[in-house]
Formats: C-alpha cells, sequence, structure tokens
C-alpha cells in the first residue's frame, strides 16, 4: 500500500515537472528561457511528454482495435497501420517542437521497446527497429523541410 501511494507521489511531481514552467528560467518578458542548462531542462520536459504522449496513443489504439484482434487472430492493422501513423504524427510534432532530427527515433526506440515489453512481456527489436527508421525518416524530411521553409 505504501509503494502503491509512493508511486501516485511520484507520478504526480512528474506531471506538475512537466507541465509547469520553472519561474527561475522563463523570462516571461522574452517568452524563452534564461539559460543553456533551462533550454536543456525544457528538451528534456519536451521529450518526456513526446513519449508519454506515444505510448498513450499506442494504448488507446489498443484498446480501440480489439475487434481487430478477435476478427483476425492477429494484430496486423496495428502492426501496419495504426502504430506507423501514430508514430509519423508524434515524430512530425517532436521534431517540430524539440528542433533536433535525431531525438524522435531514439525516443521511438524506446518507447516501443517499452510498449512491447508492458503489453506482450517480452521485445520485439525487429519492429522497434523498423519504426524507429521509419521515425527517422519522417524526422529527417521535417527537419529539413522545416529548414528550408526558415531559410
Amino acid at each position: 500500500m505504501l509503494t502503491n501511494q509512493k508511486g501516485c507521489q511520484n507520478l504526480q511531481i512528474l506531471m506538475v515537472f512537466l507541465v509547469v514552467h520553472d519561474p527561475l528560467c522563463f523570462n516571461k518578458d522574452e517568452g524563452d528561457y534564461k539559460s543553456k542548462g533551462c533550454v536543456k531542462v525544457k528538451m528534456i520536459k519536451d521529450s518526456l511528454l513526446f513519449a508519454l504522449l506515444m505510448i498513450v496513443a499506442m494504448f488507446v489504439a489498443v484498446l480501440f482495435s480489439g475487434g481487430y484482434y478477435h476478427m483476425y487472430g492477429e494484430n496486423f492493422l496495428l502492426q501496419l497501420i495504426e502504430y506507423p501513423l501514430i508514430i509519423a504524427v508524434v515524430s512530425i510534432l517532436g521534431t517540430i517542437r524539440l528542433k533536433k532530427w535525431f531525438l524522435m527515433p531514439l525516443l521511438t526506440f524506446v518507447v516501443v521497446n517499452l510498449f512491447f515489453l508492458i503489453l506482450f512481456s517480452t521485445t520485439y527489436f525487429e519492429f522497434a527497429f523498423a519504426y524507429s527508421g521509419f521515425s527517422l525518416i519522417i524526422s529527417v524530411i521535417t527537419y529539413f523541410i522545416k529548414r528550408v521553409g526558415t531559410d
């Protein structure tokens, strides 16, 4: 019972950390962060937020597509249509927000392995590498388009 309460407290602290700006770092007049250390903290917060968004979206896809699994006996539509679509959308948003092309493929690799470990009690590295490669392609294209568009 004590560990559940402690886990809930840790989750609440994490959610507050992800959502609330640090008043010492955030410059309200310019709407930007003051130092490089604060920028790194902001990047970590945004990365964790996008990882959380990706894993929640994947779990929601599993919940809402239960009919596919029972109809065909496999989760073919999840693996080839819904997960890549979720990864593409989150990779585009993450690359635009984080301004680094390599972060979303790394997050995708970690999140997909964590997701399969939680859901199936094993990791499927072939899917993790395939989804990370897909995320890498999407992130590089997004980064290139964003960079060319701003120049």
